[in-house]
């Protein structure tokens, strides 16, 4: 969310949702076709508050009722706030890109942890690197894809230093923004997950615990702490119980934010290029929390739907660090309300 220009001195709420709320007046009445220039005056003097369209919504939606008619300009008479206007403010405009003073533009990784042998040619986490380069400078977005292989005890020696180094230099930068990808192999009969090879080449998969104790170092897991994890892996992590309660009890002492893993058999990472450019519009650079969102992202991703359902783990950090952190899982299960082989999809959500 983007600090209003006036500094939350003239509006009601003071932050406005996706763009800057500005208080010259002047500016206003160019973007309101209610007001003429025989009231530009009248809308210019200065005991007149200007509330911004973003600031509105904000307000009724913090007060959980339907929208309200938009009174744009406002004065205060004994200590009621009345309109200046005769009638509500109808915004006009034309549809612009917002500019970079007008986003959240967090200093932002992205880093992806690829298993030896997996194509990553158009994956997700360049896509969503190529979406978010136009909202960035290029030393406040930085993008990082490891390939790991600890398959044999020479290859995990080798691989605890890099990762030793890797963690090191990006926990150093403290990004305000991370995003962890995490593209493996998991196992179809437990849900373990890919290691490596060994010696002769043949894949090694290993308990899920065990796979992330491996995977990270203590720098690595700074990194990890309060990040957004992708789990693009299928869906015997989540379906099988035994590895479905070592990947909460991993998250439980990573505490990324929020994970997000998917249960099809055979998943396809492809149909997730949809999902992927609307959630980086909507929670990286318009600032919406994910939670508030994620529906309307899984609505607007048809091919997703039809391939997957969806998992979402979360750990609310906020929670006194004496107190044992509880991580909360959701499922997001598309199923039609009717039987029929056509139809509209219906998102139902299952907390457990």
């Amino acid at each position: 969310m983007a600090r209003t220009k006036q500094t939350a001195g003239r509006t009601t709420c003071g932050i406005a949702p996706r763009v800057q709320c500005t208080r010259t007046t002047r500016s206003s009445t160019r973007i309101v076709r209610g007001v003429s220039q025989r009231l530009a005056s009248k809308v210019c003097a200065a005991d007149i508050d200007f509330l911004c369209p973003g600031c509105h919504k904000l307000k009724d939606h913090a007060a959980k009722r339907k929208l309200s008619p938009y009174l744009a300009f406002t004065r205060t008479v004994q200590g009621k706030v009345v309109s200046v206007l005769q009638k509500p403010t109808i915004v006009t405009g034309v549809c612009q890109r917002a500019s970079k003073l007008q986003v959240r533009a967090d200093s932002t990784v992205i880093l992806h942890l690829v298993c030896v042998g997996m194509d990553t040619s158009g994956c997700l986490p360049l896509l969503l690197k190529t979406a978010l380069e136009d909202y960035h400078k290029k030393d406040a977005l930085e993008y990082v894809q490891e390939t790991f292989d600890f398959g044999t005890d020479v290859k995990l020696g080798m691989w605890k230093a890099r990762r030793e180094i890797l963690g090191t230099r990006l926990a150093a930068r403290k990004f305000q923004c991370k995003l962890v990808f995490m593209t493996v192999h998991s196992e179809i009969t437990h849900g373990d997950l890919f290691a490596g090879k060994d010696a002769q080449g043949r894949d090694v998969a290993m308990e899920v615990k065990e796979f992330m104790k491996c995977l990270f170092s203590p720098s690595l897991e700074r990194v990890v702490h309060r990040s957004t994890l992708f789990m693009l892996t299928c869906g015997p992590l989540v379906t099988f119980q035994d590895s479905f309660l070592a990947m909460k009890q991993t998250i439980t002492c990573l505490q990324p934010e929020y994970t997000i893993a998917f249960t099809a058999p055979n998943f396809l990472s492809a149909v997730l290029k949809v999902f992927i450019v609307t959630y980086c519009v909507q929670v990286l650079i318009q600032g919406h929390p994910i939670m508030e969102v994620l529906h309307n992202l899984l609505d607007g991703a048809p091919e997703l739907c039809m391939h997957t359902d969806v998992v979402l783990l979360y750990v609310n950090l906020v929670t006194p660090k004496a107190s044992p952190q509880v991580v909360t899982t959701m499922g997001y299960r598309f199923a039609h309300v009717v039987p029929s082989m056509w139809g509209h999809s219906s998102l139902v959500k299952i907390e457990r």
